[in-house]
């Protein structure tokens, strides 16, 4: 009999050899039905990509009214730290169904908040709405003239959203995009208040379409969401530092 040396490797029977690779295949294919099976698309769960059955209402609001946000005291009128701003943007809701349906807030970011139309604009390195001011929703150069030659506008970040609120409010939410120019335009935009101020027009907005359940709300809205409003459900959203 020889024995074998240190060196030698052991050699494994072909039959085994055969179980092995048969019993690892089974186990990886195994585990590759569980993941595609997790990961890949629900028999239950509707397809979020796809558009709802409950169809879509739009209507964008720019309340009369005023609300006081940022830092201090809301009845200190003198407080640098203190914006009073519009409560403005767009609401897109269920045309059918009862509800009540989840409330999702979305709010843009950092910006100008005046914009040039014109053709001439994209050819300049320096846009012509730094021409225009801004002031309570409005933009303009204090020429009419002007004005129109350039097209000047306000910049309406909050429509840019407009496409997945539509979505998502035919699967059954309500949807709003804030217009937080006003914050924008605030000298304390970058300092703690401004970063206060959104997150408190954020509350009050909720404030404003929780009170909507029960009452009627601007036009485009009417009595549209009297009894569909579920505020115990909600998720916000933005980009840059409307996400903050």
């Amino acid at each position: 009999m020889h024995s074998a040396s240190a060196g030698s490797r052991r050699v494994v029977p072909p039959l085994l050899a055969v179980v092995l690779v048969v019993v690892l295949v089974v186990q990886v294919l195994g585990l590759l039905t569980r993941t595609a099976g997790a990961v890949g698309p629900s028999a239950t769960t509707p397809d979020p990509g796809a558009a709802g059955s409950l169809g879509f209402n739009r209507a964008e609001y720019d309340l009369p009214s005023k609300v006081r946000v940022g830092r201090g005291a809301p009845s200190d009128t003198t407080a640098t730290t203190i914006l009073e701003m519009r409560q403005a943007g767009v609401v897109y809701y269920p045309k059918s169904g009862s509800g009540p349906f989840p409330v999702l807030i979305f709010q843009h970011g950092n910006h100008a908040t005046c914009e040039s139309g014109s053709a001439v604009d994209d050819q300049l390195l320096v846009g012509l709405a730094l021409l225009a001011t801004y002031s309570e929703g409005t933009c303009s150069t204090d020429d009419a003239t002007v004005d129109a030659l350039l097209q000047i506008e306000d910049s309406a970040s909050f429509r840019g959203y407009d496409y997945l609120a539509e979505q998502l409010a035919t699967q059954g939410y309500i949807v709003a995009s804030l217009d937080i120019n006003d914050i924008t335009d605030w000298g304390n935009n970058a300092a703690e208040s401004g970063y206060l101020g959104r997150a408190q027009i954020i509350s009050k907005t909720l404030d404003l379409i929780g009170s909507w359940n029960t009452r009627s709300g601007p036009e485009g809205i009417g009595d549209a969401l009297v009894g569909r409003v579920g505020l115990d459900q909600g998720v916000g959203a933005g980009t840059g530092e409307g996400s903050r």
